[in-house]
Formats: C-alpha cells, structure tokens, sequence
C-alpha cells in the first residue's frame, strides 16, 4: 500500500469544512551491507527488492560482475521527438500516488524509444534506485538506455547516474550548475525544464540528439 486515507480540515473559499484525503507512506526499510553496515532507507513501500538492489550497487556494495553483467555500446542517438513524446506521457499524465496525493517523484527507463519500467517514490533518489535495481535485475543494459527523472538534477543525482552506466540523462525539472560541471566533465548528454515541446539542453555528450 503506497498511500493511505484519512480526514482533514478543508480550508475553501473562508470556509473550513471535513474532508477526507489521501495521503503518502513513508516506509522506514533496513537492510545490511557486505561490510555489516546496516542501512536505513525511507520510501514508498513498493519495488521494495529493486530499491535494495539499486541502492546497494549506488554504494558500491554491489558490482555489474557481482550480477554477472557484462558491459555493453552505449547508446549513440536519441530523437526529440521520442524525448518529448515519453515525457509528455510521463510528466502531463503522471502516476497514481502523484495524482492522488500531489507527494512523488517519478523515474521512467527507456530503451529503444520505449518504456520499460516506470516507478514513483517519495523520494526522487529512492525512485532512481529503483530503475538501477530494476535495469540491474533484468540485466537491462543501462548505456543503452535513457532515464527520465520528474525531479531537479543536482551533481549526486547525476553522480548516481552515471556510475550506474547512463550515457542521457532527462528532467521536468531544474538542474544546477554543479551538474552541468560534471556532465561536462563525464561527456553526458543532459536535458533539463523538457515539457510541452521545449526544454534546455545543457551538455550534448556522446549521446548525440536527432531533430
């Protein structure tokens, strides 16, 4: 159960009126690493196994030979008409716990020109680990994919990205300097504000982006 209902006090138009409302769930999950630390996460209680994995692997407690993953060739292009279209559909119709509670954040991974996995947490990092653990799982090779984050890109957002194996990275949101830096630095192609037929590209790395 991701949200759950509960009354509230509606303030509308000078009047304050009972109501009932939807709400998010915080769920506190711990898990160990290989080390013996243990580690305690916040989240939306769904995905719960990709969580682990992606948040394992962010922390470097994991590798891609640890999965049995080999690398792949990155990815070389992608269209706009594709980055718009699938952030169209995920940014103007977002999903449930959003719509019904106004308290997520999404992340979409995109291979192809085509989703294959979308997930929304109340955290936008806890959302991006669980597209890696998901990639990671399916054995989905993430340099040939793009990801789509409704969330700001600050530098250890990308940071994670990155490490994770994106060569593109996507948001409906701001992104700040510091990424820029790094996506400079790393040569990633990093979009940022993409919404209704606009946006900002800010480094075209070595995904390069088609009209």
């Amino acid at each position: 159960m991701e949200k759950e209902t509960i009354t509230i006090r509606k303030i509308k138009d000078g009047k304050i009126t009972d109501k009932e409302d939807e709400v998010a769930i915080e769920y506190q999950m711990d898990f160990d690493l290989k080390n013996g630390k243990r580690v305690s996460v916040t989240c939306t209680p769904a995905y719960l196994e990709e969580m682990i994995l992606g948040r394992r692997f962010s922390l470097g407690d994991l590798t891609k030979q640890d999965l049995g993953i080999g690398e792949s060739v990155p990815l070389t292009y992608v269209k706009l008409e594709d980055i718009f279209r699938i952030a169209g559909s995920m940014f103007e119709n977002p999903g449930s716990l959003f719509k019904d509670t106004g308290c997520a954040h999404s992340c979409v991974l995109v291979m192809d020109g085509k989703v294959l996995f979308s997930v929304e947490d109340i955290g936008r990092h806890n959302a991006l680990d669980k597209v890696i653990g998901y990639a990671l799982k399916h054995q989905i090779p993430i340099p040939k994919c793009v990801v789509f984050s409704s969330g700001r890109i600050s530098k250890d957002y990308l940071q994670k990205a990155i490490d994770a194996g994106f060569k593109i990275v996507v948001s409906r949101a701001a992104v700040t300097g510091s990424a820029v830096t790094l996506a400079k630095k790393e040569n990633v192609t990093l979009l940022g504000f993409i919404r209704k037929g606009a946006g900002n590209i800010y480094h075209e790395g070595l995904v390069s982006l088609k009209e």
